[in-house]
C-alpha cells in the first residue's frame, strides 16, 4: 500500500497518503497481511518496498498493490509505459524516467510469484512534471494526459485505474479521492472482484457527473473473494 502526497517538485497531492492508509486498514480488516502503508516514498524506498513484498508475494494467494500518487506515461519501444512517480523525482527530461521513476512493468514483475495479482492505480492526477519535461533530443512538448491503456496482461491479473486511459481523475475534496471512496465502500462485499469493481466504476461516475470512468483491465480466472480471506 503506497501512497506519495509530499512532492518535492511538483504539486503536494491532499489525499494519497490518507488514502493508502484507509485500504490497508480495509484489506487487513479482510484478513489479509498488511504491512504500514509506504507513505511518500523516494525512488529508493519505493523500490526497497518491491523488493520487500515480493518475497510474500511469491507465496501469495493474492497479492494487491495499492498506490495512490502522481503517475504518467510515456513511449518506450513503440508503445506507451505507465510510471509511478516517486516523491523526489525531477523529470527534466523523457529519458530520465527510467532512473528517477518505477514502471507498471516493474510492479508486475516484482509480483510474478503470486497466484493471482491485483494492482489498483490511484495515479491518473494531472501531473505538473509531465507538461514540463523535455523530450528526448531537446524537444519540448507535453506528455499524453493520465495513464495509457495496459497492453495484454499475463493470466492470473487486474489492473484498475481510477479512470480512463489519457484522462486524469480528481484527488476530492473529502479525506479519500472519489475512486478510493468507493473502492472502500465494496472492497468488503462477498463477491468476486471483477464484478466488484464494475460496481465501484458506477460510483465514480456518478460521484464526477461521468467526468471520471474507471478503467479495469482483468484475466483472473475464476471468482477471486477478497472477503473470504
Amino acid at each position: 500500500m503506497i501512497g506519495n502526497a509530499r512532492y518535492r517538485h511538483t504539486r503536494v497531492l491532499a489525499n494519497a497518503a490518507g488514502d493508502a492508509q484507509a485500504v490497508t486498514r480495509a484489506l487487513a480488516g479482510l484478513g489479509f497481511e498488511v504491512g504500514e502503508p509506504v507513505l511518500d516514498a523516494d525512488r529508493t524506498a519505493l523500490m526497497r518496498a518491491l523488493v520487500d513484498f515480493r518475497d510474500k508475494a511469491d507465496r501469495a494467494e493474492i497479492a494487491i498493490v495499492f498506490y495512490a500518487g502522481h503517475g504518467l506515461q510515456m513511449p518506450k519501444d513503440n508503445a506507451a509505459e505507465n510510471y509511478l512517480v516517486p516523491v523526489d523525482a525531477r523529470l527534466a527530461d523523457s529519458r530520465d524516467a527510467e532512473i528517477e521513476t518505477v514502471s507498471l512493468t516493474e510492479i508486475l514483475r516484482q509480483m510474478g510469484g503470486a497466484k493471482n495479482r491485483i494492482v489498483v492505480l490511484d495515479a491518473c492526477r494531472d501531473n505538473p512534471l509531465a507538461s514540463s519535461m523535455r523530450m528526448a533530443g531537446g524537444v519540448q512538448r507535453s506528455v499524453e494526459r493520465g495513464l495509457a491503456r495496459p497492453g495484454p496482461v499475463a493470466q492470473g491479473t487486474l489492473i484498475a485505474f481510477s479512470t480512463d486511459a489519457g484522462a486524469t481523475a480528481a484527488d476530492g475534496d473529502g479525506p479519500n479521492s472519489p475512486f478510493t471512496t468507493a473502492l472502500l465502500k465494496h472492497i468488503g462485499q462477498r463477491r468476486d472482484f471483477g464484478l466488484i469493481m464494475r460496481t465501484v466504476r458506477a460510483d465514480v461516475a456518478a460521484a464526477t457527473q461521468n467526468r471520471q470512468l474507471p478503467l479495469v483491465t482483468d484475466s483472473l480466472v475464476g471468482d477471486i473473494v477478497l472477503a473470504d480471506r
